[in-house]
């Protein structure tokens, strides 16, 4: 049995396709969607996004956001700040930003500063390690 998916970000529709199953990290841990599942509302975490489509699975890097899934539609609605495939992701790229969030991290003088660093340095090792890269890389 399917499901709609539908993923929306600030920029694009980024995706709208039937699936089998869909997991990503909650709040509450990570949760799996299928079909005919109950009605719900939860934030969702930077976290690794994986989905079944045709039998294939995919593999995507998300931020935060929030999913929606509506029984009564079948369908899931993700709403978040970005989202890469495994193919969109630039592992040189991840990797600069994990150390330059490092850095952040070091010189940090507030709270705020520190917080935001934090979170650059999450999605960062999020995207490597999707990628399936190592996240200990320098």
């Amino acid at each position: 049995m399917e499901f709609r998916l539908k993923i929306f970000t600030p920029y694009t529709n980024y995706y709208d396709s039937m699936i089998q199953s869909m997991s990503l990290k909650t709040p509450n841990g990570r949760i799996g969607i299928y079909s005919n599942h109950e009605n719900m509302i939860s934030n969702v975490e930077i976290s690794n996004l994986r989905i079944i489509e045709n039998g294939v699975k995919k593999n995507f890097a998300i931020s935060d956001g929030v999913l929606e899934f509506k029984h009564k539609e079948n369908e899931a609605i993700l709403i978040l700040s970005s989202i890469e495939s495994v193919e969109e992701i630039d592992i040189e790229r991840a990797i600069k930003a994990k150390q330059n969030a490092e850095k952040l991290i070091l010189s940090a003088k507030t709270v705020k500063e520190l917080s935001n660093a934090e979170v650059k340095l999450k999605k960062a090792l999020n995207r490597i390690s999707v990628k399936g890269g190592n996240p200990n890389a320098r």
